[in-house]
């Protein structure tokens, strides 16, 4: 027997004798599983049951609310003046308004001598009779900011934003502070023979307080109201320059 003229060609096998010509004995619904066909995987082994305890939350931390401050604490804006203020130990602030502030002149009747502050920090007294100490008080309009006139003290208001503060010696139980324009009055009261006003210049607007509780001697009760022992400061002279 001789090779094929093609080495690929091959003669395909002789079908049996036995099998069907017609094709009966295929099964079409179930056909016949090859080596190609993987078998199917066995199912998957459920996973081992399990109890999981879960912890209750903890409870939430109190919250301790933040110190309420007490009443004494509080800030509360002074009056205002209208008509006849009267200052005592349980009220003793009034604040007046722009126009009383900046308008005139304020009048402190009785007033025996004033100590002045201004906002560059010099510091003088005018007593009686004119006699000043510590720092000339510096003119603005040709006027002095602070000054006697017949037993009063007259605070001129057109410049007081130059003003930072004054204490006003009144050597009297009752003290009465005029506002200009007679748009209203201060009294106060004290049982003890002086009293003294202290005024504050607060964004422009003048504050006036009693002090109550101060020593009758001047010196003790400037020092207590924070000035500094004043005396007369010598000027130089273009002598001196040299």
């Amino acid at each position: 027997m001789s090779a094929p003229a093609t080495p690929w060609m091959r003669r395909l096998p002789r079908r049996p004798d036995d099998v069907p010509k017609d094709g009966s004995h295929l099964d079409l619904v179930h056909p016949p599983r090859t080596h190609h066909d993987a078998a199917p995987a066995a199912p998957a082994a459920p996973p081992p049951a399990t109890l999981t305890v879960l912890a209750s939350p903890a409870p939430p931390a109190a919250v301790t609310p933040p110190p309420t401050r007490g009443a004494a604490l509080m800030l509360v804006p002074p009056r205002g003046v209208t008509g006849i203020v009267t200052l005592d130990p349980d009220d003793p602030v009034a604040r007046m308004d722009a126009l009383q502030s900046g308008i005139g002149a304020l009048v402190v009747r009785g007033a025996e001598r004033v100590a002045w502050e201004d906002v560059e920090e010099r510091t003088g007294v005018i007593g009686p009779g004119d006699s000043s100490t510590g720092d000339d008080m510096p003119l603005h309009g040709n006027r002095s900011l602070v000054r006697p006139l017949d037993g009063d003290v007259v605070v001129t208001l057109r410049h007081v934003r130059r003003l930072r503060r004054l204490l006003i010696d009144v050597p009297a139980n009752t003290a009465t502070m005029l506002l200009p324009y007679r748009s209203g009055s201060i009294r106060a009261a004290d049982a003890s023979t002086r009293l003294r006003l202290s005024v504050v210049v607060v964004d422009g607007r003048l504050e006036a307080r009693a002090e109550y509780g101060l020593s009758d001697q001047w010196g003790a009760a400037l020092q207590a109201m924070g000035w500094s022992p004043l005396a007369s400061i010598p000027r130089a002279t273009p002598d001196a320059w040299q």
